[in-house]
């Protein structure tokens, strides 16, 4: 996670390999919400508007769309509207995708993104990547107990392939168990 400072205050910026703009993420549930959402293999991207670009598009100030292979739906984070703000539905034709506390916390997608996130900086060499891709690739959806020891490195296998799927090249279950052998893992679709 990056900031920016503004004066007297420090925001947390969100960038992933699925943002078209660094998303200001001043509530960590408005951040793990986008955490989940870059992982989530339906979401093809996030964009946030602001300023000329979101009046523009209809839509207002700070607002977040998830773009989805069903559609494009406007991000509501229970906690992250100001009261003050009109309800999304009466400014913009987009759908809303409200996120309550609950949904966002719940395992356990909450733990295995929160896990798979850690690894967002983690270095991967190209031979790795095209190792993983390739396997992936050969014999289609793999679960990690037969895909990490087919992969040949020195390095940590999981630590890469956690990285690959915050790359957006890999794709991994998050929503049915916690990580482990049984986690079913594949190529981006």
């Amino acid at each position: 996670m990056r900031s920016v400072r503004s004066v007297g205050a420090t925001v947390p910026i969100f960038v992933s390999a699925k943002t078209t703009a660094a998303v200001p993420a001043g509530l960590k549930l408005l951040y793990d919400a986008l955490v989940q959402s870059t992982l989530d293999p339906r979401v093809r991207s996030i964009d946030y508007f602001s300023g000329p670009s979101a009046l523009a598009s209809g839509l207002a100030d700070g607002d977040i769309v998830i773009t989805r292979h069903d559609g494009r739906f406007l991000l509501e984070v229970e906690t992250s509207r100001p009261t003050d703000r009109p309800a999304s539905s009466t400014r913009t034709a987009l759908p809303l995708l409200t996120l309550t506390a609950a949904q966002i916390r719940r395992g356990p997608r909450y733990a295995n993104s929160q896990h798979v996130w850690n690894y967002r900086t983690q270095p991967v060499t190209l031979a790795l990547r095209l190792q993983v891709l390739q396997i992936l690739g050969d014999e289609g959806p793999c679960r990690l107990g037969s895909l990490l020891p087919a992969i040949r490195t020195n390095a940590d296998p999981a630590a890469a392939l956690f990285a690959l799927a915050c790359q957006d090249l890999v794709e991994l279950d998050l929503d049915s168990q916690p990580v482990g052998p049984a986690t079913v893992a594949r190529t981006r679709a």
